[in-house]
């Protein structure tokens, strides 16, 4: 009984795992666009060469039915046309000799009931080969898309990519999709890198796309339900740099960029324009803060372990740049502002906190207009009606206004 039971609980577990690896299947396929095709469905044809150097054959052998999900109609191996342009598809000779193996373009091509091919110039004598795909199956299912309605996008997945990892010169698959012909109602759609990467038609070439919104927003949402979740982060953004010098005042490096572009004739009466956005929501009435916690709507840090500083640069968590303008004075232009926009009376605009080292001054001012301070002469009268409330170690002070 007890090995019975073994078998039925070990059965029973098995066929909760098919469940969950069937549901990520499902829900991975629908989350794929809703006209899709893979590229490499159009690599499966290939023709035994009967003659040697010979690319010409006898009647329907050039046209090649995939094997796909929808829109797969028959196609000529070796040409088809962006609208009324022809376009060549690359071809895979592969040699009996395995160092003659070669990619070739055909030059012109024949289509007809009683024969088909290619012409093209050859690197190499082939007296025993097969054709193939040049690309894959890429430049074939992108013109094939073109031709039919609905359009749908090409897919590349990891075996494209182990397919073209095998071709003759090692061509990369960068190139190979930089080099096929399109257009912009065929989309390209790489499936194997997180988030996948969409290629779009630039008018000469596939590139890289970019998202774009009239309105709105891309949302990016992460719920955490553990009672000690550790560190979460719904986006993260990480560049390294190894070996470089940054001497041009150009050069940047940023791990994450906000950039908000105000043109034309805007005006802004109200509302909020800003680059990027920090926030902390207290969602809950229960939401409470103790002890030595830090709750703060955008953290800047600086982490100079294993760092070098000659202190003839600055070096900074925060940084804020009025960086172009016109020559004129603006009042209500402000280096930093802060604001309470809350009923709740805070406990000050600005907390400064050191632990170990600490810091030399309590603030520094390299003054270039001379309009902020002045280091000769005596102040005017200073009178006490007036002052700005300070807090030193837990102490209340007050500084008060010269006149």
């Amino acid at each position: 009984m007890r090995t019975m039971k073994s078998i039925k609980r070990g059965l029973v577990a098995l066929g909760a795992v098919l469940l969950v690896a069937l549901s990520a299947s499902l829900a991975n396929a629908q989350n794929l666009p809703p006209t899709w095709v893979f590229a490499r469905a159009y690599n499966g044809w290939n023709i035994v060469g009967q003659q040697a150097n010979t690319y010409t054959f006898n009647g329907g052998v050039c046209n090649f039915s995939p094997s796909n999900n929808g829109n797969t109609p028959s196609f000529f191996v070796f040409s088809g046309y962006n609208s009324s342009t022809p376009v060549y598809y690359p071809v895979l000779i592969t040699d009996a000799k395995a160092a003659y193996n070669e990619i070739v373009t055909p030059t012109s091509t024949t289509q007809s009931s009683s024969s088909c091919g290619f012409a093209a110039s050859t690197s190499y004598s082939h007296t025993s080969f097969v054709l193939s795909s040049g690309t894959i199956g890429l430049q074939e299912a992108i013109i094939t898309q073109q031709q039919n309605t609905p359009v749908f996008s090409v897919i590349l997945d990891k075996y494209w990519y182990q397919q073209v990892a095998a071709l003759p010169g090692a061509p990369s698959a960068a190139s190979i999709i930089a080099a096929v012909k399109g257009n912009a109602d065929v989309g390209i759609v790489d499936i194997t890198t997180m988030p996948w990467t969409y290629y779009s038609w630039s008018g000469s070439a596939y590139v890289q796309a970019s998202l774009s919104f009239t309105s709105g927003y891309f949302p990016v949402s992460v719920t955490e339900t553990l009672a000690a979740p550790g560190n979460v982060r719904s986006i993260v953004g990480n560049m390294t740099t190894t070996n470089a010098s940054y001497a041009n005042g150009g050069n940047s490096l940023v791990g994450v960029r906000g950039a908000t572009t105000i043109g034309g004739s805007t005006t802004v009466a109200s509302g909020y324009l800003y680059g990027t956005q920090g926030k902390v929501i207290f969602a809950g009435t229960s939401d409470t803060q103790s002890g030595g916690g830090i709750i703060a709507g955008t953290v800047g840090q600086l982490d100079l372990t294993g760092a070098t500083l000659t202190n003839t640069g600055l070096t900074a968590p925060g940084w804020f740049d009025v960086q172009a303008g016109p020559s004129a004075s603006i009042a209500n232009l402000h280096g930093i502002l802060i604001t309470n926009s809350s009923p709740t009376t805070a406990g000050s605009a600005i907390h400064v906190a050191t632990t170990s080292s600490g810091f030399t001054n309590f603030f520094t001012i390299d003054d270039v207009s001379g309009t902020l301070a002045t280091v000769t002469g005596t102040p005017g009268t200073c009178t006490n009606s007036g002052y700005l409330n300070v807090k030193v170690n837990s102490t209340a002070l007050k500084i008060p206004f010269c006149q």
